[in-house]
C-alpha cells in the first residue's frame, strides 16, 4: 500500500479523478492529487530480493493499488532515461529498468482506461526550475531545495521528482501550456 508525506496509507484516500505523477526508479517517486489541490506524495522502495522480476511484480503491485484506490484520470510519469544517454552510463541496468517500469505504467493505464503521458526530467527542470542541466552531483539537492521551498517536505529527490512533475502537469493543465511556470525572477 502507498503512503502519503505523513507516512500512514490511511491519509490517501481523497477524490477520484486526480493526477497520478510517477518518477520510475528502484525507489519509485509518486505525487497524487486533483488539480488545483497540493499533491500527496511517497515512494514506493523496490525490493531487491527475487531480483529484477521480484523489482517489476513490486512495482506492478503497487501500481495497481495506487490506481484502485485514486482511480485517477490522468497518469503522467518522468519519461525515462533515453538509449542515447546509455553511452555516458556504466549501468545499462537502469535505463533498461526505467523502460520495463514505464511499459507496466502503460499497460495498467490501459487497462483502467486511463490516458498516460510523460515528460523529459529537463523540460520539467527548465520550467520550475530555470535550468535544465546541472553540475555533476547537484541535481537531486536542487530539487530537495525547490520542493521544501514550495512547502513539500518530500522524503527523498524520487518524491521530489514526482512532485515536480506533478506540478509541471498542474501547470500546463492550468496554463493550457504557455511558457514557463514557476521561475522565481528576482524582482
Amino acid at each position: 500500500m502507498p503512503f502519503d508525506d505523513r507516512g500512514t496509507a490511511a491519509a490517501l484516500f481523497s477524490p477520484f479523478g486526480g493526477v497520478l505523477a510517477l518518477d520510475l526508479a528502484s525507489t519509485v517517486g509518486w505525487a497524487y492529487g486533483q488539480i488545483g489541490d497540493r499533491p500527496r506524495f511517497g515512494t514506493w522502495k523496490l525490493p531487491h530480493i527475487g531480483g529484477e522480476g521480484g523489482r517489476y511484480a513490486a512495482f506492478e503491485n503497487e501500481l495497481i493499488a495506487a490506481m484502485d484506490l485514486h482511480k485517477p484520470s490522468h497518469l503522467i510519469l518522468e519519461k525515462p532515461l533515453s538509449f542515447a544517454a546509455l553511452l555516458g552510463s556504466s549501468n545499462a541496468r537502469v535505463v533498461q529498468q526505467q523502460y520495463t517500469l514505464r511499459g507496466f505504467a502503460f499497460a495498467e493505464g490501459y487497462r483502467k482506461s486511463c490516458s498516460v503521458s510523460e515528460v523529459s526530467s529537463d523540460m520539467v527542470r527548465l520550467e520550475l526550475l530555470g535550468q535544465s542541466r546541472f553540475a555533476k552531483d547537484t541535481v537531486k539537492r536542487e530539487v530537495m531545495r525547490f520542493c521544501l521551498r514550495h512547502g513539500y517536505k518530500v522524503p527523498d529527490h524520487n518524491a521530489g521528482d514526482a512532485v515536480m512533475v506533478w506540478l509541471w502537469h498542474q501547470g500546463r493543465v492550468r496554463s493550457n501550456g504557455n511558457g514557463p511556470l514557476f521561475i522565481e525572477r528576482a524582482a
